[in-house]
């Protein structure tokens, strides 16, 4: 039981909503290491035909992650915010900014949700494309290949 007018109560609240941030952030971080090691995947399969590999649906895993990382850290603050709202004025501490722990769940949260919109956006294409066919339309016809062998 809490003494009443401790400003560690407040305290104790700001490190809980700090920690489900952390958790929030770690959900995005390894979602978007999910989906982008689904596209590495593929790149190797792409270039060994003898690879065998199972591509699955690692962009759709990793975008489930960080949009869970992103709600975490929604849901952690709109609930700080409620209970922070519920203190009162003795166990709020002086002449401490208390809405740091506001900002910081909200932008992390906004973080999430640019890299959700970042994963489901599709890539450009690459220029200087290595398997690209030197004939195909929009190659670049005034680049001819060099010559073939040890003398280079």
């Amino acid at each position: 039981m809490a003494i009443p007018e401790d400003p560690r109560v407040y305290f104790a609240a700001e490190r809980t909503l700090l920690a489900w941030i952390r958790t929030g952030l770690s959900a995005m971080g390894l979602g978007v290491v999910v989906a982008k090691f689904g596209v590495f995947l593929r790149y190797i399969a792409h270039n060994d035909p003898g690879m065998t590999t199972r591509v699955g649906h690692s962009e759709l895993v990793g975008l489930a992650l960080v949009a869970v990382g992103t709600a975490t850290c929604i849901a952690a603050t709109l609930q700080f915010r409620r209970f922070a709202r519920t203190l009162v004025a003795g166990e709020l501490p002086q002449r401490y900014s208390t809405g740091v722990a506001d900002v910081l769940g909200w932008a992390f949260a906004v973080i999430g949700l640019l890299l959700a919109l970042y994963l489901v956006t599709p890539p450009e294409p690459m220029h200087g494309d290595m398997d690209r066919d030197p004939g195909a339309p929009g190659a670049d016809k005034n680049v001819r290949p060099g010559p073939a062998g040890p003398d280079r």
